[in-house]
This record gives C-alpha cells, sequence and structure tokens, in this order.
C-alpha cells in the first residue's frame, strides 16, 4: 500500500497522472509551490482545522498559553509545517526518479516517437481543457498522501496526536469534504463526451506513462520508502507547538 501510495503521489505531484508528459522533460512542476497551492483549497482549510484541534486536544496547555497558541495560531504553524515537510517529500521522491529511463520505457512499448508525441499533444485544445479539470485532483491527490504520511509517522514514533487524515479516522465531516469522487466523476464524463483523435490518443498514452514510472524509481528507494523517509526530524518542529511523545 505505500508503495502504492508513493507512486501516486510521484504521479500526482509531477503531473504524470492524466498529464505525465510534465516527466518527460525537466523541469518538472516545483514543489513548493504546488503544495502551496494543495494547501489553498477547501478541502486543505478543513485538514488544517483538524490539526489545530488535535494539537488543542493533546498538546500541554500551560505551554500552548506560554506560547499564545490558539486555533488560528495553530492553523497557520500546521500549514507551515505539512509545506515545508510536505516540499521535502516531494523532493525525496523526484531524486528518486530517472526520467531517461522513463522515456526509454514508454518508447519500448508505444514507439520511439511517444514521448515526443505526448509532449505535443498537450497543446491540443481539448487536452488542455482536460489538465485544467484534472488538477484539482492532483492537488487533492497529494495533500491526501502527506497528512496519510504525516500520520503513520505520528502513530509509528508514539507522537501525542490524534490522526487527521480522513482515511485514518473516518470522520465524516472530513470525508465529505474530500472532493476526489466528485472530480473523477466530472473526469470520466469529460472521457465519455470528448471522442477526439488527439485527445483519446493523449489519454491512452497518459494511461500507460502511470503504469510505467514505477520502473523509472530507484530499486533500493522503492524498497525502503514509508514514513520515516519523509518525516523523519519532524519532532523539532512539533515542539514548538507544544506536542511530544506519549
Amino acid at each position: 500500500m505505500l508503495r502504492r501510495l508513493a507512486f501516486a503521489v510521484l504521479l500526482v505531484g509531477l503531473g504524470a497522472t492524466g498529464a505525465p508528459a510534465q516527466l518527460l522533460q525537466f523541469p518538472v512542476e516545483p514543489p513548493a509551490p504546488f503544495m502551496r497551492e494543495s494547501l489553498d483549497t477547501p478541502f486543505a482549510r478543513v485538514l488544517l482545522a483538524e490539526f489545530a484541534k488535535s494539537v488543542q486536544k493533546k498538546a500541554d496547555s500551560a505551554c500552548l498559553q506560554s506560547k499564545g497558541l490558539d486555533a488560528v495560531k495553530l492553523t497557520e504553524h500546521g500549514r507551515d509545517l505539512l509545506e515545508r515537510w510536505g516540499a521535502k517529500g516531494m523532493e525525496t521522491l523526484i531524486g528518486a526518479f530517472d526520467g531517461k529511463r522513463f522515456e526509454e520505457k514508454i518508447a519500448e512499448r508505444a514507439g520511439p516517437d511517444a514521448p515526443r508525441v505526448l509532449m505535443q499533444l498537450r497543446n491540443d485544445p481539448v487536452v488542455q481543457r482536460y489538465l485544467v479539470l484534472e488538477r484539482p485532483l492532483r492537488l487533492v491527490r497529494v495533500l491526501n498522501f502527506v497528512i496519510e504520511q504525516f500520520d503513520r509517522y505520528v502513530l509509528l514514533n508514539r507522537i501525542d496526536l490524534d490522526s487527521i487524515s480522513p482515511l485514518s479516522n473516518g470522520k465524516d465531516e472530513l470525508l465529505r469534504a474530500d472532493p476526489s469522487e466528485a472530480i473523477e466523476e466530472a473526469l470520466e464524463k469529460f472521457v465519455s463526451d470528448n471522442p477526439s483523435p488527439e485527445f483519446r490518443q493523449f489519454y491512452r498514452l497518459s494511461e500507460l506513462a502511470s503504469e510505467l514510472l514505477p520502473q523509472a524509481l530507484d530499486t533500493n528507494f522503492v524498497l525502503s520508502v514509508g514514513p520515516m523517509t519523509f518525516y523523519r526530524g519532524v519532532e523539532g518542529d512539533l515542539a514548538e507547538l507544544c506536542v511530544v511523545k506519549r
């Protein structure tokens, strides 16, 4: 499961889900601005509020008071923490990715011109409309990955915080706030309503690229990736928010 999640965040974070051509020519989308954008979404605001509530519940109240850390400030600090560590995690994934190998794998399966064609098809008007619709899904998936890995790290290292990931805590209000299902339905409708040859070719090559992307990751990284990969050392930042181990 963790490996699939790591593959998913690399796919969406670099633009490969529905838009893998971004991976074929560097520079890729910078992680820090992408994380900022993902944390500007309504779903992110719900998760950050949950983070603040968890800290208020579990952290030492005298410590919070002495530092003037109310719900508003905790939300701000939570955003800063997830933005920095999320971007760092994305950079780690990018560092494990071999773009040249990725191009070679696509060429092997779809022909030597496939990488170039995939890049060119991004300029098609229908493809561009699809990518605009698809971007919010990438933002949500990366955000979910960042939050889930944070929760796993907190649990494994016995840090005294409640889970903030909807998939972990199962809270209805958090699950309802996740727009993934609605976006996926809109994308499915777009695909069925747009039979243009250019778009179909782009979609087919995109699916192939998503399938092949894990083969372009460093083998040692794939075997060792886990919450420690992304959050080792976050205890220092949490201590500033009066959060300690159990």
